[in-house]
């Protein structure tokens, strides 16, 4: 799995918040000690395209946004995810469209019992358990799956799962 470097004003925001996935964001940042924000957690599948309308938390973590929007010709699925404590990101499946994919918040348990947990690298693990409530965006395709953890820095990578 390839990385970029992020750049030191980003370094310098994220030092700045109060939490990075639920971890000190520096010596005395006693906050992150406190219990974490619950979670949207959507249950079973989302082939509908619903999204629930009444978030548990204004604050919890959230699909906040779902379309349809084609990347060079090709069906896609653009999605605002907003993990719990964050700032809204995007994220983009393409290949399908939105109506056509599992949509759901899973943790390492969930992720264990579809035989995934352990095909997952070490810092993988790590930023999922490390999210204020351990739950991170599980997209599901006809040919593909992934997770979208979010990093020490905040920011929501993808990582796929082996089939």
């Amino acid at each position: 799995m390839t990385r970029r470097k992020e750049p030191l004003a980003l370094i310098c925001l994220a030092a700045a918040l109060s939490a990075a996935c639920g971890r000190p964001a520096g010596p005395g940042a006693d906050q992150a000690a406190a219990d974490p924000p619950t979670s949207q957690v959507v249950a079973g599948a989302w082939s509908s395209g619903r999204i629930d309308p009444k978030p548990e938390s204004a604050t919890g973590s959230a699909i906040l946004d779902r379309q349809d929007s084609p990347v060079n010709g090709e069906p896609a699925c653009a999605l605002t995810v907003r993990y719990a404590g964050s700032l809204e990101q995007p994220v983009t499946w393409r290949g399908e469209p939105c109506g056509v994919l599992t949509l759901r918040f899973v943790n390492l348990v969930d992720l264990n019992a579809l035989g995934q947990a352990d095909k997952l690298e070490v810092e993988a693990r790590d930023d999922i358990a490390g999210c204020p409530d351990g739950r991170v965006l599980y997209i599901e395709g006809a040919a593909a799956s992934a997770v979208f953890p979010q990093d020490s820095m905040q920011q929501i990578y993808r990582v796929p799962l082996a089939d």
